[in-house]
């Protein structure tokens, strides 16, 4: 198990005692489940709530996620991932075969034409950072569209519409801190019956 690995484990298992710490049922599910890291219920097992955990290094100030928790992003070889206002010129010059474009590149999807991914009912992330055992609650949707979406759309509308470097194909994203400031601390976001504060 690589030292990533182990950070995502650790954070799961974090999230899961905080939770039975509050008074909710938590069991994490240790990567079985795609998309679910924990399924937890209230004390009266009436309500549940399914939760992705993500989980950041202490020196750290994002964390990791994939363009397609955002979009339907096909498979393949996908040289570019623009927008319909790409002004590049030319594909990055680290690539293997750099092949020229006018106003659009050719071998590019455009993600304002992609579908996005709904966010789901009673899933959540927790977003959690291991210096000073901090956590952010944010529910799916919000994630998705305002967390995922919504930045990566202005990260390219101030680059011509275009990602720069050699990774213009990338589906990698990065989720930092000050987006996810207002969900510091939210369990009772979880629907649960827990309170934001154990005192």
């Amino acid at each position: 198990m690589s030292q990533t690995d182990k950070i995502g484990r650790a954070g799961e298992h974090y999230v899961a005692g905080e939770l039975n710490r509050r008074g909710a049922y938590a069991s994490p599910f240790s990567g079985n489940v795609p998309g679910i890291d924990i399924v937890a219920t209230d004390d009266r097992q009436e309500n549940m709530a399914y939760v992705q955990v993500k989980t950041k290094q202490r020196k750290s100030s994002r964390w990791s996620v994939s363009l397609r928790h955002g979009w339907d992003i096909p498979g393949g070889n996908q040289e570019c991932l623009c927008l319909e206002t790409c002004e590049a010129k030319r594909c990055a010059e680290a690539t293997v075969r750099v092949r020229p474009h006018t106003q659009h590149h050719p071998y590019a999807t455009n993600l304002l034409t992609l579908p996005e991914v709904p966010g789901k009912e009673g899933h959540y992330w927790v977003f959690v950072s291991l210096e000073g055992l901090q956590y952010w609650i944010v529910p799916d949707k919000v994630v998705r569209r305002e967390l995922i979406r919504q930045p990566h759309i202005e990260y390219l509308q101030q680059r011509g519409g275009h990602r720069p470097g050699p990774k213009h194909g990338s589906l990698d994203a990065r989720i930092g801190e000050g987006l996810v400031a207002p969900y510091c601390g939210q369990w009772s976001a979880l629907g649960l019956g827990l309170r934001d504060s154990t005192t």
